[in-house]
């Protein structure tokens, strides 16, 4: 949609500069009498005609409105959006089993996806292995020593201003109390109970690779 409108008015500038911008064109144009069906008709128009590239002008039923058609300068428009450089991370997380309980910790609420769940672990740091990682990460969020065992697989995810690697490994309680020292709680909770906590999506990743019982 946002391409469409940038098309229409030749928006000089990027769409994520132009957002102002193109509500209130939408806003000015949207049928008050039928609204769904005007989104609709955007958005099929956006994936079916006005395609970032080889858009079908000679098919389009508004191109006698656009501004770019009539300049011939369809492809100039919307205006590229910058390319960030986003930093990418090398991350290793446990999933603890003691009897038929995991642990988990919640993030401190001031930081990135502050207040949602996950598996303790953290960034790999330079010359660490991956389970050393996991072994002190969980010592350093939560007190606990672990026997690190077996991976269950590495995971990627995109967030907006970065990307991920995230491998996950099955770990043995061995001593301590769980408290939360690097994180703002720590919870014992069973395979079935996951689904009540909000985890971010990249531990969603993670869930189906998890064991439903301790398999120590």
């Amino acid at each position: 949609v946002k391409r469409v409108v940038c098309r229409l008015k030749r928006i000089p500038k990027r769409a994520s500069e132009s957002l102002s911008e193109i509500e209130a064109f939408l806003k000015q144009h949207i049928s008050k009498r039928a609204p769904g069906d005007f989104n609709q008709a955007m958005m099929d128009l956006g994936a079916t005609i006005c395609k970032s590239k080889d858009p079908l002008c000679v098919r389009c039923p508004v191109s006698k409105l656009c501004g770019a058609f009539r300049a011939k300068d369809v492809d100039r428009y919307p205006i590229a959006e910058k390319r960030l450089n986003r930093p990418h991370y090398k991350i290793a997380v446990g999933m603890v089993w003691k009897k038929n309980k995991i642990l988990i910790s919640k993030r401190k609420s001031g930081g990135l996806l502050g207040g949602l769940w996950e598996f303790p672990g953290g960034k790999i740091e330079k010359h660490e292995s991956p389970r050393d990682c996991v072994r002190r990460e969980i010592k350093e969020e939560v007190g606990v020593d672990v026997k690190v065992h077996e991976s269950v697989g590495l995971i990627r995810h995109a967030f907006t201003h970065f990307s991920i690697e995230m491998e996950g490994f099955l770990c043995q309680y061995i001593r301590g109390r769980a408290r939360p020292i690097g994180c703002e709680a720590s919870r014992w909770i069973s395979w079935g109970e996951l689904d009540q906590y909000a985890f971010p999506k990249s531990n969603h990743k993670l869930f189906v690779r998890l064991p439903q019982k301790n398999p120590f």
